[in-house]
């Protein structure tokens, strides 16, 4: 569980300092492909660490998605939003 909140604040750090050549809405895309080709094959612990890395993104998406002023402050124009 600890290196699932580990990645996903992370992935938000990376986000946050605007890495250049790191994509987020390229990675969360990627993850969430990755995550349905895995679905039937990981393991009862495996699925609740991905279930705490999942819920832990959701957050900052959801956050994102209904906060149009966290949006534009957070996302919009940033350099690690371009793929």
């Amino acid at each position: 569980p600890e290196d699932a909140m580990y990645c996903a604040k992370f992935i938000t750090f990376l986000h946050r300092i605007e890495t250049p050549g790191f994509s987020t809405m390229e990675l969360f895309d990627v993850i969430v492909s990755a995550v349905v080709g895995a679905l039937y094959s990981i393991t009862e612990d495996e699925a609740a660490c991905l279930g705490i890395f999942l819920n832990a993104l959701w957050k900052l998406i959801s956050e994102w998605r209904y906060d149009e002023q966290c949006f534009e402050r957070q996302v919009d124009g940033k350099v690690s939003n371009c793929g």
